[in-house]
Parts: C-alpha cells; sequence; structure tokens
C-alpha cells in the first residue's frame, strides 16, 4: 500500500516523519510523493498554537472529502495531549501519539484486517527512555536531521510540550554515532541535532550537548554540524570558554517606572550572575500602549589577549 506523509511542526517532526517512513518501508508500504497515489494519509500534528490543531483537522477534512477511501492516521503531539479530542475526531482511523511509534506498522496491519478505527495513544511517565526511530536518509533535503533528544521536564504554565512529550530523554552517545555514521555513509556531509528541549541532552547521565557535538563530528565524513532550536539555559560559561568565546551579552526590556506589565527584576538577576549595564535606550520599544527603554548588559568570561584564539565552531570540537 502507498503512504503519504503530511508533517506540520518543528525539525523533530521532520526527523520523526522520516522515521516512520522508514519503518513502514521495511515493512514493505511504498512512500509516494504525490497524494493523488496514496492508499494511507499520514498526519504527524504539531500541537503547540490552537492555530496549529485548526490547521490539522482542517486538512484531515480536505483529505477525507477527496479520498474518501482511504485510511487516514493521526499521530503527534495533538493526539497524545488531548488524546480524547483525537480520538474523537471522525477522519482518524488511527489515533497514535508520539509514544511507542515503533507500533505503527503492527496497527497498520491491524487496522487494514480488522476495518475497526484504532486509538493507541501511551501515556508517558517518569522512567520512559528515549526511542529512536531507524533513519539513515532524509528524502528531499542535502543536510540531515538527527533527533537526539526528547521531552522537556520545565513544565512552565503557558506551554504543552511536557504533556505532549513526556519527560527528558537523550539519544545515548553511542547511538548518536551509529546514526551520525549511517547519515555520513549515505553522502550527508551536514547534520543539524534537534531536539524538544536541546540544550538539555545528556541530563540522564550528568552529559552535555557539547558531548553530542563532539561525538557527531568524530564520525568520519561529518563536516559540519549544526544545532536546532536551543534554549540555552544549560549551555554553562564552561562550555561557551571552550569555544572560546569571551563575551556574554543579554537585551533586556527596562521601564523608567516599573508598572503592572513591566519590572526591573531581569536587570537584577543579570547583576547578581555578574552582568553590568553598559548601556541605554531610551523609549524604543512600545507595548501596552506605553514606551520601554531597552538596556544592554554585559558580562566577561574570560581574558582578553591582545591576540585572541579564533572562536571555535561546534564541528570543530
Amino acid at each position: 500500500m502507498n503512504c503519504y506523509f503530511y508533517t506540520f511542526g518543528c525539525k523533530v517532526n521532520t526527523c520523526e516523519t522520516a522515521g516512520m517512513q522508514s519503518l513502514l518501508q521495511s515493512a514493505g508500504y511504498t512512500v509516494v510523493s504525490q497524494p493523488e497515489e496514496a492508499d494511507i494519509f499520514l498526519f504527524n500534528s504539531c500541537t503547540v498554537t490552537a492555530s496549529g490543531d485548526s490547521r490539522l483537522r482542517h486538512a484531515m477534512r480536505k483529505v477525507r472529502r477527496e479520498h474518501p477511501d482511504a485510511l487516514l492516521v493521526l499521530t503527534g503531539c495533538y493526539p497524545q495531549a488531548y488524546p480524547d479530542e483525537a480520538a474523537a475526531i471522525p477522519e482518524a482511523d488511527l489515533v497514535l501519539g508520539t509514544k511507542h511509534r515503533s507500533r505503527l506498522p503492527g496497527l497498520l496491519a491491524e487496522l487494514c484486517q480488522n476495518h475497526a478505527r484504532i486509538a493507541a495513544v501511551d501515556s508517558y511517565g517518569a522512567q520512559d527512555d528515549f526511542e529512536a526511530l531507524p533513519c539513515d536518509t532524509m528524502p528531499d533535503n542535502t543536510r540531515a536531521f538527527l533527533k537526539i533528544q526528547d521531552g522537556c521536564n520545565c513544565f512552565c504554565s503557558y506551554c504543552i510540550i511536557p504533556y505532549a512529550r513526556g519527560r527528558c530523554r537523550s539519544l545515548p552517545p553511542e547511538e548518536l554515532r551509529k546514526a551520525a555514521a549511517g547519515f555520513a555513509e549515505n553522502g550527508y556531509r551536514e547534520i543539524v541535532l534537534c531536539g524538544i528541549n536541546l540544550g538539555f541532552y545528556g541530563m540522564e547521565w550528568d552529559g552535555s550537548l557539547a558531548e553530542a557535538v563532539e561525538t557527531c563530528a568524530a564520525v568520519p565524513g561529518v563536516e559540519r554540524v549544526r544545532l536546532g532550536s536551543l534554549e540555552p539555559e544549560r549551555l554553562t560559561e564552561e562550555q561557551l570558554s571552550r569555544l572560546h568565546i569571551l563575551n556574554l551579552n543579554a537585551c533586556i526590556a527596562y521601564p523608567e517606572t516599573e508598572d503592572e506589565h513591566l519590572n526591573k527584576d531581569s536587570v537584577r538577576f543579570h547583576t547578581h550572575l555578574g552582568y553590568r549595564m553598559v548601556g541605554e535606550f531610551y523609549q524604543c520599544g512600545y507595548k501596552f500602549d506605553r514606551w520601554y527603554n531597552m538596556v544592554w548588559m554585559e558580562k566577561h568570561i574570560g581574558a582578553h589577549p591582545s591576540n585572541p584564539a579564533k572562536v571555535i565552531w561546534f564541528s570543530e570540537l
């Protein structure tokens, strides 16, 4: 049977779509590039915004109208975060979350045999392992996207991600090396490391993102290592110093008088961390129907010699 994928959201979803394609091809399915050729449509969803959920449902309704006899599979963050809502979508014949994606070929076989809708969203727990989907090629891409981290432990009040992705989990270094080697053997010279909260890579064993970059960069054939979206809170000054970075700078919104929308706590926080004020721009930011200033703060984390060392890119570590 022929399968066509719709991928919504971030580069992690791009990685996972490639992994699911590889799984299905190994099970005898054919992945096609034109929807007109498909018997099965798979929707790898994102749920960061309500508009994203709306675009997903619109796409599924459109496909069902145009392909009434096709099988529709809904997977990804949306059904994981809202399993009951996803299971109620009438267009979906199979609903699968972000956990246990390796079950996809078996669930599709069951769906084709029994012709009964399946909802198979498994909940995350505190001790889940990283699930690596087999992938050593990225169709239509000249660079390889390699997922090395999943989940987030922060549980910010505004963010659904910990519920859609579970707790932090990382691809072990040896498996990372093998995955990078697989891409290199297929001719990829540039690898982009991706994750849900990439800076938290390796926290399970007190590792670091620098460790992942070093592992990947050491693989023969890999010439460049890039990083996907990155929250910087776990990039320590020690790691930055290894790259010969000498200055840290912060640009901060700053009120002349504190109000109900903005105070000076960020400046106080950075001062506590050793930053100093180096510049202020007056009434250059406008929000909440009022003008605010912007300030620059700076911290030196290394000596400034007359002949400074060249900055080391991650790929050269």
